[in-house]
């Protein structure tokens, strides 16, 4: 990446910081049309599509051409694990994670909080347990220590929850099956 297309992308974070989100997508506009291949630039798109403009199928375009483009750029596959799981797309949320593991940088214990979310928001509390856990672990700054905590925490209330709902349903359905005297 040339010295003046990554002072352009500094700005750019600068612009977005500032809340001058039009501003920052014509200078990311600029930089694609000098580097149509700058990963960068495209995740910050993606971002920007995602998390600003609600336009999904754009945010998503641009996630795919980052990680094309910059397979080796951690916020690229951090970014792109947050949206599939806001989406809850199980399956693509998984085959990412599996990548984005491999990646030098990558925020493990954050890649690991999004699997535990995408399976909380699907009800599947014990691999949510799982993912959140090795997300806790993994966790490396307070912040994100107490944050996996509390998801971990919150999921396990939840299990303890539908345990004891399953097994009122269960006593009351054995009730119902049961001879009468």
């Amino acid at each position: 990446m040339e010295t003046n297309v990554e002072d352009m992308i500094l700005k750019v974070d600068q612009l977005f910081d500032d809340g001058e989100y039009a501003q920052g997508r014509n200078l990311l506009e600029e930089i694609l049309e000098m580097e149509p291949d700058c990963g960068r630039a495209h995740n910050h798109l993606g971002w920007l599509h995602y998390y600003k403009l609600d336009n999904y199928k754009r945010a998503e375009y641009h996630y795919k051409l980052s990680l094309k483009f910059s397979p080796r750029y951690p916020a690229a596959w951090l970014n792109y694990a947050i949206f599939l799981a806001y989406l809850g797309r199980t399956d693509e949320l998984k085959a990412l994670a599996e990548n984005a593991l491999t990646v030098q940088g990558v925020n493990r214990a954050a890649i690991h909080n999004q699997l535990g979310q995408v399976h909380e928001m699907q009800g599947k509390y014990e691999e949510a347990l799982a993912y959140y856990n090795e997300a806790y672990m993994k966790a490396t700054n307070k912040t994100d220590y107490k944050l996996f905590l509390e998801n971990f925490t919150r999921v396990k209330t939840k299990t303890s929850f539908w345990a004891k709902v399953r097994l009122l349903f269960a006593t009351a359905k054995e009730r119902e099956t049961a001879p009468r005297k």
